[in-house]
């Protein structure tokens, strides 16, 4: 396993483009800082991404989002939770993961009866 590092990656740019979320039904492209990943979290370059009801509710009506207890619209607020892509940097502690590993990640829900 490759340990993690927080030196500065020159193949990891400082910005990235992403959809945010203005008023209701609008989203604009725009250039956001790089999160870096703390503790247990990675970094991933964003392979691709889907779009799923939840998402189209949110982009016009704000729930089930909630930022500081109001909607999300005009918040810098980047809705989405489907997507597949490449872990490029490890934060301190990530043990289950490995630089260059490919991962997907939705939300599911199991329901037992």
């Amino acid at each position: 396993m490759i340990t993690a590092t927080m030196q500065k990656n020159p193949l990891i740019p400082e910005m990235m483009k992403a959809w945010v979320l203005g008023s209701p039904g609008e989203l604009h492209l725009v250039e956001k800082p790089l999160p870096q990943p703390g503790v247990a979290e990675v970094l991933v370059r964003i392979g691709a991404t889907a779009v799923c009801g939840t998402d189209l509710e949110i982009i016009s009506h704000g729930e089930p989002a909630l930022i500081q207890g109001g909607t999300p619209f005009n918040k810098n607020f980047t809705p989405g939770h489907e997507y597949m892509g490449t872990v490029v940097q490890l934060g301190p502690g990530v043990d289950e993961f490995e630089l260059g590993e490919r991962i997907e990640d939705a939300i599911k829900v199991v329901v037992k009866m």
